[in-house]
């Protein structure tokens, strides 16, 4: 798309919010420089996933990730292909930056940083919550699972 072309569209957004959409497709994840994901809680097993370039480190723990054995994998260019699109089939870009139920104390906890696209981060830390979840309710969402 020309510079021009973006122009019109944050022209137009003051005017029409659907010509934006129109005109800019939602961003996407194209590359990842790196992927953390880490989840557990109080008397759960604690899990860390880190995914840098072509590779994926994981390792889970009892207790305290920090003492846990790290196991190593190469991950080839169609799973990385296949991986990138169940990301932007989540829409992960579009995610809240928090995810909170304070009806529970306890419970599990999990926290996503990814790097993107070269230099784009995103946040985004759950406590008994889930993105598409209700509030009130300490379900995982399909879409969190991402098991289609």
């Amino acid at each position: 798309m020309s510079h021009l072309a973006r122009l019109v569209c944050v022209a137009s957004t003051k005017k029409d919010y659907l010509s934006y959409h129109y005109c800019c497709p939602m961003k996407s994840i194209e590359s990842i420089k790196k992927f953390h994901f880490r989840i557990g809680g109080y008397f759960a097993t604690q899990f860390d996933v880190i995914i840098t370039h072509n590779k994926a480190s994981y390792c889970e723990h009892l207790f305290n990730i920090d003492f846990a054995t790290r196991q190593e994998k190469e991950i080839s260019k169609d799973q990385m292909e296949l991986f990138l699109s169940k990301l932007n089939q989540l829409n992960i870009i579009g995610w809240d930056n928090e995810y909170h139920n304070p009806l529970v104390l306890d419970g599990i906890q999990w926290e996503l940083e990814i790097t993107y696209n070269k230099t784009n981060t995103k946040k985004i830390y759950g406590s008994n919550m889930y993105p598409n979840s209700e509030p009130n309710s300490v379900e995982k969402s399909p879409e969190f699972n991402c098991n289609s």
